[in-house]
């Protein structure tokens, strides 16, 4: 009897044994998973102790959102439940910094300490939620009454931000039929999403004393921005409902001020954390959420999947797209191109028979805002388009820059959309197997003297990868610049030497056998030519326009968006001479390089002229209208028509053979082509 006892107990012993150590396995996977996710909380933390420690609340509150984006990350793989948190009472942005602050410091304290570290990111999780609930966000948390001097200087934007809301506001209300007072208290802050209410109302009660007699006097957004402070000094002269004055003496903007029965106002922009968001978001160009740090993630923005490929593992950093060679679990989604499993007729993976002897190139783009795909709405500008909520999107647009690189002439992957046409869309055309494997590193306002940094940001095994089709791209830059100057120009000396920098780094990091494809540096002659007789969604010329930008210092390009003939021709022999650059390094016989081979092309607007014509379109419709500078829809369109045709008729060796199992993928996992957006197709 004993006997059988013991022989009981070895095997419930046995059992428990294996089942403990089961438990004990999936338990270390969360572990490790939680582990993952609380090295990224901490690695903000660490950032937005030493900005608020600087006195730098801007960045400071900035880090505090991309730890909020952690959060959710660190419910799910810790397991946390969340409690009846009270100690979000006070809404005042001072305190609320503070408390996160507080909060931060015991979760950057308790970095030795997993129990502590998850119990501090609960308390931070139930703080920012509870803020949630009370119906404060990323507008209350970057509230211009915390910033380093405690006060706003007044500048540039402030008085373009106050000058286009307060225009917009106005035409609106004519437009509707509306009493303006009435309209702007009791209506244009309905305009905007929820998070933007405080803002927005903030901005009411500074420029509310002046509505009713501006309206009685027929005074234009120009006047009032002037009186309330936030056009001053050499900003007087800049008049967005009229021709810029370059001589402040003769303005009457002075006289008209001397009207009013109250005194100038010291103004502090609420709308100027949009600007320091935009820039703050727009200065790492590295996904804010990504686990594992293995340059992609998976979220859309915040330089997400709109700009990379999903990342289908986000705790393995060998799991991400473009991977060929992998050394585990063949059966997996390794490269999170969608397809996985085993084939039963063969007993191989899928992966290696629907994908094992065909040609496989991934896509990247290294550029600028062209490359992005820079785009301001014009429904944000056009009161004639305004829905209920015109600028509902306002902050998804900032948290991409306000580009589109998901719509993009190179990197675009959405389906079901018009004029969304792409290179990426085109090697998929020809294989699936590539499915994902899209890397768009397009920074605005990059130039051949900055993208090596920008440039680093790709992800790319020599080794383990797949090759590549790079399109390199700097249409603008190297002329363009604010500054009523040709010094600012890059020197034609100095371009050579920063794009040779940046193509020998480039050959260090991509697998052989890739293929660049150069832009050329726009001739944007053509944008005067084409909108000198237009209107600006705003209701203003495009001369004017691009004179009051210029007036302001803000203009993204003073060489072309000119209204000086010569200027714009000076800028257009510049851009030819950086383009010579290109065709003399290429033709040069000592420059070579191992894992890349290169072929230039000038930019073809008018081309893509000739085609709008064609199909109906005008040369306007190629330009976005908001900024009445960078390539539209359209463009982007046909931009990929016209470079797939050049390397079809050029290079015919970089076209990949199509895949014959393109079929049997689509039939055993879905068609990237039926889905508005591949990346989450799976």
């Amino acid at each position: 009897m004993s006997k059988q006892i013991s022989i009981i107990l070895i095997f419930v012993g046995l059992f428990c044994a294996s089942f403990a150590q089961n438990f004990d396995f999936k338990d270390q996977m969360r572990a490790d998973r939680c582990k993952i996710v609380q090295n990224n909380l901490l690695r903000h933390t660490d950032k937005m102790i030493d900005a608020y420690e600087k006195e730098q609340y801007t960045r400071s509150f900035i880090e505090t959102i991309k730890m909020s984006k952690l959060l959710p990350f660190v419910n799910d793989e810790c397991d946390l439940t969340l409690s009846n948190f009270q100690g979000a009472e006070s809404l005042n942005s001072q305190q609320i910094l503070s408390q996160i602050y507080q909060i931060a410091k015991k979760i950057a304290a308790s970095r030795h300490n997993t129990f502590a570290l998850v119990s501090y990111g609960r308390e931070l999780t139930e703080y920012i939620q509870v803020l949630h609930d009370k119906g404060l966000d990323e507008s209350t948390l970057l509230n211009t009454q915390i910033n380093e001097q405690g006060k706003r200087e007044s500048g540039a934007w402030s008085c373009v931000i106050c000058g286009a809301l307060l225009k917009l506001g106005l035409n609106d209300a004519i437009y509707k039929k509306v009493d303006i007072a009435d309209y702007m208290t009791n209506h244009f802050c309905k305009l905007f999403p929820q998070q933007l209410n405080g803002t927005c109302n903030q901005f009411l009660k500074i420029v509310g004393p002046y509505l009713v007699e501006a309206a009685a006097n027929k005074y234009n957004s120009d006047v009032i921005c002037a009186k309330i402070g936030a056009c001053e000094g050499k900003y007087l002269q800049c008049h967005i409902n009229g021709t810029s004055n370059p001589d402040p003496q003769s303005s009457q903007i002075e006289e008209i001020l001397s009207q009013f029965k109250t005194d100038q106002a010291v103004f502090q922009s609420p709308w100027q954390w949009i600007v320091e968001l935009f820039n703050n978001f727009a200065n790492d160009h590295l996904p804010v959420v990504d686990l594992d740090n293995d340059g992609f993630s998976t979220i859309p923005t915040l330089r997400g999947y709109n700009w990379r490929g999903y990342d289908c593992n986000d705790f393995h950093k060998d799991i991400r797209p473009g991977v060929k060679t992998y050394a585990g679990d063949q059966t997996i989604d390794y490269n999170c191109n969608g397809i996985w499993g085993v084939d039963t007729v063969s007993g191989k993976p899928y992966k290696e028979v629907l994908c094992g002897n065909s040609e496989q190139y991934g896509i990247v783009t290294m550029g600028d805002s062209a490359g992005a795909h820079f785009e301001i709405p014009p429904a944000y500008l056009n009161v004639t388009l305004w829905n209920e909520k015109p600028f509902s999107d306002i902050l998804t647009r900032i948290a991409d820059e306000f580009d589109l690189p998901h719509k993009s002439g190179t990197t675009g992957y959405e389906f079901n959309q018009p004029f969304v046409n792409s290179l990426y869309k085109k090697l998929l055309e020809q294989n699936r197997c590539i499915r994902n494997d899209y890397q768009n590193l397009g920074v605005n306002g990059a130039m051949s003297t900055d993208s090596l940094k920008n440039i680093k940001a790709i992800r790319r095994n020599q080794t383990t990868d797949y090759p590549l089709w790079i399109v390199f791209e700097l249409i603008g830059n190297d002329v363009c610049d604010p500054a009523h100057s040709f010094d600012a120009m890059t020197p034609p000396n100095i371009f050579r030497e920063k794009i040779l920098e940046i193509w020998n780094y480039l050959d260090t990091v991509v697998p052989a056998g890739s293929h660049m494809i150069i832009w050329g540096v726009a001739d944007g002659k053509i944008l005067y030519d084409t909108l000198k007789n237009k209107l600006e969604p705003i209701g203003i010329t495009y001369p004017n326009f691009y004179d009051y930008l210029n007036c302001l210092g803000i203009s993204p390009c003073w060489g072309y968006m000119n209204s000086n003939a010569t200027t714009r021709d000076l800028t257009a022999d510049w851009a030819a001479s950086l383009n010579q650059v290109y065709r003399d390094l290429l033709a040069d016989p000592t420059i070579k390089f191992n894992n890349f081979d290169l072929v230039y092309y000038d930019l073809p607007i008018q081309q893509i002229i000739d085609m709008a014509i064609a199909n109906g379109y005008t040369a306007q419709d190629i330009i976005e209208p908001v900024d009445g500078f960078h390539p539209s829809q359209l463009a982007n369109d046909y931009l990929a028509d016209i470079f797939w045709a050049n390397i079809k008729r050029d290079r015919p060796d970089w076209i990949p053979l199509k895949n014959p199992k393109n079929n049997l993928i689509d039939q055993l996992f879905g068609s990237p082509f039926a889905n508005q957006n591949t990346a989450q197709a799976f």
